[in-house]
């Protein structure tokens, strides 16, 4: 696997770009392979070859570390957190959030603070 390998990729780049610039909206596995101009098995399979993980895990991964990023280095409030990364209900994000990162978000909030 080798990321900079995919993002070059012309079809797997493309879909990598479109996580990346519209995390919030809600991609289904069809959409991306449409957008990467393959059908869905294939761009399941080389999306995982490339990168490492299946794609929707990709994303899931990338949206809990921009809402990590978010929690640490602004004071938006949970709600708008949950929603500029993709997710409709502050239970659904901190949920999902605590099964990527093992803490809530609550505590990567407050560990941030006592930091700075």
């Amino acid at each position: 696997a080798s990321f900079l390998g995919a993002i070059q990729d012309r079809h797997i780049g493309r879909a990598i770009d479109l996580m990346h610039e519209n995390i919030a909206h809600d991609w289904n596995l069809a959409e991306l392979a449409d957008a990467a101009s393959v059908s869905r098995s294939v761009f399941s399979e080389r999306f995982r070859r490339m990168v490492g993980t299946p794609p929707m895990i990709y994303l899931a991964r990338w949206r809990m570390m921009k809402a990590r990023e978010l929690l640490v280095d602004t004071g938006l409030p949970l709600a708008e957190i949950s929603e500029r990364v993709g997710y409709s209900s502050e239970f659904a994000f901190s949920k999902a959030f605590k099964k990527n990162l093992g803490e809530t978000p609550g505590e990567v909030r407050k560990s941030a603070s006592l930091a700075h």
